[in-house]
């Protein structure tokens, strides 16, 4: 897996027709092909997404997708060693933090695989993305960070028998006010934890969907990033005819929470 800020992910792996390791699929692009068929070595003009699933086999499903490789030119904070962290439960700070932004032990029941660190002197809320890596949110305000040599990744939550749809999101808190404000039923929550992860998330999405799942619920902020990131993602799911319902919040530039903290939904 190779992850080329340009043009989004690409999947590289072995051709099915010629053999050998020269075959690619670009996630976001949706284009794939052989680059031996350049010179005519091998007569495999188009690959297709079940072509690349089929033969990398990314998700069966949570073995992790940790190894990502930056491309040569580029450096990697995987090169340093990774920061240990002493994962404590929530303290009272921590939670009285989570209920200023009006989420409620129902929430962090939900979203229960939430810890406390200490770091850079400071308290901050500690989650595992994809692949077993730690993010990062202060509980003295909005900052988001991911530790020196933990890798960048999408979260998961809730449990994968009991859930029969998918709700993405960009942030933590935006989730857990998503879940405050509609109360879905047998779904399973996807963090972004930022619109940079989104080709890594369209890596895996496809066993997503070979798991059962009946729907992607799309509920990203309503700014430039989530608007476009709510796009890529729409054009992934008619490409891959996979069904998908659009949740828009119903203010410029907010996400979530902000309309959690101005209670505007009937719940």
């Amino acid at each position: 897996w190779v992850e080329d800020e340009t043009i989004g992910g690409e999947i590289k792996f072995k051709c099915p027709r010629c053999g050998h390791n020269s075959a690619s699929y670009n996630v976001l692009k949706q284009v794939g092909n052989c680059l031996r068929n350049k010179t005519g070595l091998c007569g495999l003009k188009t690959i297709k997404l079940h072509n690349a699933y089929d033969h990398v086999s990314p998700v069966k499903l949570f073995p992790s997708i940790s190894k990502y490789h930056k491309l040569p030119n580029q450096s990697s904070d995987k090169e340093k060693k990774p920061m240990n962290f002493n994962l404590q439960k929530l303290s009272t700070e921590a939670l009285n933090y989570l209920a200023s932004r009006r989420i409620t032990p129902s929430a962090i029941q939900f979203f229960n695989e939430l810890y406390e660190v200490e770091h850079l002197d400071s308290k901050w809320i500690a989650w595992r993305a994809f692949g077993g890596d730690l993010q990062l949110r202060s509980i003295e305000g909005d900052l988001k960070r991911t530790p020196a040599g933990h890798e960048p990744n999408f979260s998961v939550f809730g449990s994968i028998n009991q859930s029969k749809r998918i709700v993405i999101v960009e942030g933590l808190i935006s989730g857990m006010s998503h879940y405050e404000l509609l109360e879905p039923e047998n779904c399973l929550y996807i963090v972004l934890n930022s619109t940079s992860n989104m080709s890594k998330f369209l890596y895996a999405a496809p066993g997503f969907n070979r798991l059962g799942f009946e729907k992607f619920m799309l509920g990203l902020d309503n700014d430039k990033a989530g608007i476009s990131s709510t796009a890529t993602l729409e054009q992934f799911c008619i490409q891959n005819k996979f069904d998908y319902e659009i949740s828009h919040v119903p203010i410029p530039g907010g996400d979530w929470n902000d309309l959690l903290m101005k209670q505007t939904v009937t719940l």
